[in-house]
């Protein structure tokens, strides 16, 4: 960075740059740290130098810096800007009502209350690498939101970069108390809406796993799956709601995939009567007709369980290629 003389001079007075290694280290160890340090001693104006020093503000991505009142935002935008020897393009101010940031921006200081106003559009802040919180030992309202939501969201954008394969995020609005409908209301609406893929829903227990996954298959009938297949007949049951027909589909059973004595380490769970009973056609015929015009039928949906007791040589058929023509659920 080409500052000038008397630039350098004064800053290498200032007790932080002492400590310019150990801030960075720790930035780049931990997901947050906290710089503690007397008044003056130049944590407000060197931590973004350091930052901007180390490539945090390469990739198309910016340095935030927070301030809680709107004058300390644009002196010290225009502070740093002048110690690095650069115009305010690149180290900028944006307040309430005023803004000098443009689209070649690096520093950007800014006022509590408009960091929130960003979160509101964008929750991960992916335009930012890294934002400093100044003062934040004012405990002001603004920035105790700030906290809050920051440490939301630094492990949410950790998880996020440490994955290796696209994954969606969606959360309901609110709980329904029925979760295993919901979740097979969801399920349905993924497959039918989104791009072909794996679907992974977790629920309480292995009565759960199989009652869900019958109706999967009920919903998605797929021709080439050897487990019992239900198929209800839309066009009898809106004549006649109370009548249901199913045709079933005689599963060929191979005792060597069933174990008949589990280890002792194993957890020996009450028998679970795999057959359809009552109630699950009973809540298969409630919510058959509205899911059939609320969502539309696609592709064949190939549904496999998952749970501890189930035998091994079925736990790993998940890892296998669904059937040609079906997206996968587990």
């Amino acid at each position: 960075m080409d500052r000038k003389e008397e630039i350098e001079k004064s800053r290498s007075a200032l007790p932080i740059i002492n400590e310019e290694h150990t801030i960075m280290d720790a930035v780049f160890n931990n997901p947050f740290v906290i710089v503690c340090g007397e008044t003056g001693s130049g944590k407000t104006t060197q931590v973004p130098q350091f930052l901007y020093e180390a490539g945090f503000a390469s990739n198309k991505q910016i340095i935030g810096v927070t301030e809680p009142r709107r004058v300390a935002a644009i002196a010290m935008s225009q502070r740093v800007a002048h110690e690095m020897n650069v115009s305010t393009d690149i180290v900028s101010y944006q307040i309430r009502f005023d803004s000098n940031v443009t689209k070649d921006t690096k520093i950007k200081f800014m006022t509590d209350g408009v960091l929130i106003k960003e979160i509101q559009n964008d929750f991960l802040l992916n335009k930012y690498s890294v934002i400093i919180i100044d003062e934040a030992h004012e405990r002001s309202l603004y920035s105790d939101i700030l906290i809050g939501l920051l440490s939301r969201i630094v492990p949410l954008r950790n998880k996020i970069d440490s994955r290796q394969y696209p994954v969606s995020v969606h959360f309901n609005k609110k709980t329904n108390s029925d979760y295993l409908h919901e979740a097979f209301r969801k399920v349905c609406k993924i497959h039918a809406e989104c791009p072909t893929g794996g679907i992974l829903v977790f629920v309480t227990g292995r009565m759960e796993v199989e009652v869900l996954c019958r109706r999967l298959r009920a919903k998605y009938p797929n021709n080439n799956s050897k487990n019992i297949l239900l198929k209800k007949s839309r066009h009898k049951r809106s004549e006649r709601k109370s009548e249901k027909e199913t045709t079933e589909k005689t599963p060929t059973i191979n005792l060597d995939d069933y174990e008949v004595n589990p280890l002792e380490s194993e957890t020996v769970l009450d028998d679970f009567d795999y057959s359809d009973d009552e109630n699950d056609d009973q809540i298969v015929a409630q919510n058959q007709e509205e899911e059939d015009n609320t969502l539309s039928h696609s592709q064949p949906l190939h549904c496999l369980p998952l749970y501890s007791m189930l035998p091994h040589s079925r736990q790993i058929s998940i890892f296998s290629e669904p059937p040609l023509g079906s997206a996968n659920t587990q």
